[in-house]
């Protein structure tokens, strides 16, 4: 364990980390909304919370890895232009990935997800062939 400054950063980092990602699947993995949107609310839920902490301390902190949706196809690391209007839709396989830090003590994290039909519904799980292919991912990420 990482005692005293530097463990409580990276601690401090990772939970604004995990909150960012519960609120962004709990309130913006809906049908009909914009990456980019999304992408930039991460970012400021991100902000936001580390500007509550280590007020006394002058140090840097924020966003260490922008907030990035990729869908589908899409492998990773996608932060849209200003002017991309992709929007989800029911049915699309999302990870988000998003990071943190505070002085430069980083925490990352990520999640998959698909989008719901309706806010606040439960997804409805993929069969046959997109079922098929998470599945081969999982299992080739164990082998790997």
């Amino acid at each position: 364990a990482l005692a005293g400054d530097v463990g409580t950063k990276y601690k401090a980092a990772a939970e604004v980390v995990q909150k960012t990602l519960q609120g962004l699947i709990a309130t913006q993995i809906v049908a009909g909304n914009k990456i980019v949107d999304i992408c930039a609310f991460g970012d400021t839920l991100i902000q936001k919370q580390c500007e509550t902490q280590f007020k006394k301390s002058k140090i840097d902190k924020g966003v260490a890895f922008p907030t990035c949706l990729n869908v589908n196809n899409v492998a990773c690391h996608f932060s849209p232009l200003s002017t991309d209007t992709t929007e989800l839709k029911a049915g699309d396989t999302v990870k988000i990935d998003l990071g943190a830090h505070f002085d430069g003590y980083i925490a990352v994290g990520a999640h998959t997800t698909v989008v719901p039909e309706a806010a606040g519904q439960a997804f409805t799980a993929p069969t046959g062939a997109a079922a098929d292919v998470i599945v081969a991912a999982h299992q080739g990420a164990q082998i790997a």
